[in-house]
């Protein structure tokens, strides 16, 4: 769905002019690299998809988180329960209410939780009671689900980015939700993370998992190449050069195509 999108908004865009074609040459470079990520996950199982999610941030197999549930009483414990002095007892507060209704794993959740949203910058703040004892807090701006929820996800798509794990914001939705209905908010993280070697990254990827998936050694090669041509478009350079401009439409043609025949 988001890259038939995204290729309706390449054939908005006008390329008469030098803006224009630069804008289209961006458009061109961002299909490539979802069509990239998209292939990447072409090469994954869903239990393997999750497994590396795993590796990436660094949470033993079959960890991966459920989050909903510890949020929830995260806000729930801190905005009725009894002032807690550490980050210690807020775990263990937390644990054994949970426990209560799921007995199964959620200590290490709540653990691994609670760790992520104590990375600096840290959710939680330490307020002085009147009785000058201090006691944890949430910060203003996380002491609602929503909120709160945005921040851990983005904090997991961070960390995975940073040590090479990609998906697409319409993957990250699906696999934090399990539908598509947060693809915007995944999009608006991805997108704040993303950097100029975003692409690289996700091309060396692709290779790696496509060759230990043994794919097509021709259809793969083809890809590899079509990609790093894209991922060096120069917007400023090639928009001035008409047979890069339509080098590079000609080349995402061929992506296309070859991503057709993947999923068939």
């Amino acid at each position: 769905r988001s890259t038939t999108r995204k290729i309706f908004s390449l054939l908005n865009n006008q390329y008469i002019n030098h803006e224009g074609r630069s804008k289209v040459l961006e458009a061109i470079r961002s299909l490539g690299e979802h069509i990239c990520i998209d292939c990447i996950r072409h090469y994954q199982k869903p239990q393997q998809l999750k497994d590396n999610l795993e590796a990436a941030i660094r949470l033993p197999k079959g960890h991966f988180p459920e989050p909903e549930k510890v949020l929830k009483t995260i806000l729930l414990f801190l905005k009725c329960c009894h002032p807690i002095t550490s980050g210690e007892n807020l775990v263990e507060s937390m644990a054994q209410i949970v426990q209560r209704k799921d007995p199964y794993g959620i200590l290490s959740r709540v653990h691994d939780i609670v760790h992520l949203l104590s990375i600096t910058p840290c959710c939680f703040q330490m307020v002085e009671q009147a009785d000058s004892s201090s006691s944890i807090k949430l910060k203003p701006e996380f002491q609602n689900y929503e909120s709160i929820r945005r921040e851990y996800d983005s904090r997991i798509i961070e960390m995975a980015m940073s040590n090479d794990f990609c998906l697409s914001a319409e993957q990250w939705s699906y696999l934090f939700y399990g539908n598509m209905q947060h693809e915007f908010e995944m999009a608006l993280i991805y997108q704040k993370l993303h950097t100029p070697q975003s692409f690289t990254t996700a091309i060396n990827l692709f290779y790696d998992m496509a060759k230990h998936a043994q794919g097509d050694p021709q259809t793969i090669e083809h890809l590899r190449g079509y990609f790093q041509f894209l991922s060096n478009i120069d917007l400023e350079k090639d928009a001035s050069q008409w047979y890069q401009y339509t080098a590079a439409l000609g080349l995402l043609k061929k992506v296309l195509k070859l991503l057709i025949n993947l999923h068939k």
